[in-house]
Formats: structure tokens, sequence, C-alpha cells
């Protein structure tokens, strides 16, 4: 059993930037079958999302990436991106987790 209290949802990091193309692409695969690509806003989180008002958050358990959100501005309005959670960390609330430190960002 997963001790939840070890999961961490933190804003992005540049020091997971390998490992979070990984694990996007990754979870495109197995979720809606994207073949792997590089993804030039998962490459380039801080630019594409730090730097224009914008967000991204993963969740870590024991230093691995476990799930992501992020939040896209087009004009005056958001869109949540990158929603993702491991299959085999599902339905222990990291996705709840997740969601609301995206819409307590949002909302402030």
């Amino acid at each position: 059993m997963k001790d939840l209290n070890d999961i961490k949802i933190i804003q992005y990091n540049k020091k997971y930037k390998d490992l979070i193309n990984n694990f996007i692409n990754e979870s495109m695969f197995t979720f809606i079958n994207r073949p792997y690509k590089k993804r030039e806003d998962v490459l380039n989180i801080e630019e594409y999302y730090l730097n224009n008002n914008r967000n991204f958050w993963i969740a870590l358990y024991n230093n691995k990436i476990i799930g992501s959100i992020a939040l896209e501005n087009r004009g005056n309005v958001g869109i949540l991106k990158r929603f993702y959670v491991d299959r085999h960390y599902q339905n222990l609330g990291i996705e709840t987790s997740l969601y609301n430190t995206f819409e307590t960002y949002v909302k402030n």
C-alpha cells in the first residue's frame, strides 16, 4: 500500500524535465493511444507554461512522477491540459489533489 503522505504535488521544476517528457508520452500512449513524439509544450515547460501566465504541476511519489496537470491560457479562456495519473496510482485521491491545486490557482 502506498503511503499518501509521501505523495507531493509541486509546481514543475526543471530537474524533472526528462522525467516529465517520458511521463507525458507514456500517459498519452497508454490512455489515448497517441504515438511517442517530442511535444513542444512539454519540452519547454518553463517557457510555454511558467513564463506565460500559465502553470504546470506534477505529483511525485518517491521522486517518481506519477501525475501531472497544467493550465494554458488562450485569450480570456483557461484550458486544463496534461491531466494524467499513472494507472498504478489511480483512485488514491491524486486526481483530486491535482485538480484542487489547479482550481485553487485559477480562482486566485
